[in-house]
């Protein structure tokens, strides 16, 4: 078969030298996307910023009509001056410095010093004559024994006297009431919460404890003086 075409037109023989071409030119294109750079857009490449100021605001005052001036006050009233008579007597009245001089010698008879007697409250354990409660009598002067027969009275009172709150029965409350006791000179007995548990059963014991009195009062240096006494109300539900 013959070749229609020339061999001028003939693109076959130049098929490397096309394909050197592109080649030269995809190494151009991969070379140029490699280098490449790209910047961020500073404040300049904004644009233009076109300031347009409004109308300035002119603010309408009025001026106050001018007020006259109040009126002066009036004068005020000429004093009245009086005369006296030649034989009008005038008494004049003097009047005596409560300064003395550096010459009048002040002298102190005497000076006494009033002591303020201060309450003592001496604690059950240390004072030297304790407090007796009815029923101990025959304990006294000696202390151990005067102590355990005072705290076994005060507990018999106690369990005659406390009712065991129902509120707490019934929410199982329980615990140990201290109550601070203050033995009086004249043997009263005031009662104070030292530690508490609850409030229902506080009231309780502080109540309990106000049936308490009879007390001989205690003595130091053979004087009758106040004496606290710590007295714990252990309260335990029934089983």
């Amino acid at each position: 078969m013959e070749a229609k075409k020339t061999p001028k037109a003939d693109l076959e023989r130049r098929k490397g030298l096309f394909l050197q071409i592109g080649l030269i030119a995809t190494i151009f294109i991969v070379w140029g996307a490699f280098e490449w750079k790209s910047y961020d857009k500073d404040l300049s490449d904004l644009g233009k910023v076109s300031l347009r100021l409004d109308d300035e605001e002119v603010m309408i005052t009025e001026r106050p009509l001018d007020t006259p001036p109040p009126p002066p006050p009036p004068p005020a009233a000429p004093e009245q001056i009086i005369i006296a008579q030649e034989d009008e007597k005038i008494e004049e009245m003097q009047v005596q410095s409560a300064e003395t001089s550096s010459k009048e010698v002040v002298t102190v008879k005497e000076v006494v010093a009033v002591e303020e007697e201060v309450e003592e409250v001496v604690p059950f354990a240390v004072i030297e004559d304790k407090p007796i409660y009815p029923g101990c009598e025959k304990f006294k002067g000696n202390s151990e024994k005067l102590t355990k027969c005072t705290s076994q009275k005060l507990n018999e009172v106690l369990q005659k006297s406390i009712v065991y709150p129902q509120i707490c029965l019934e929410m199982g409350i329980s615990g140990k009431v201290w109550i601070k006791l203050t033995i009086k000179k004249d043997g009263s007995v005031k009662g104070e919460l030292a530690r508490g548990v609850d409030k229902n059963l506080d009231n309780e014991a502080l109540r309990a404890v106000s049936k308490i009195k009879g007390f001989k009062p205690g003595m130091q240096r053979n004087k009758p003086v106040e004496v606290s006494y710590m007295l714990p109300v252990n309260f335990t539900p029934p089983q």
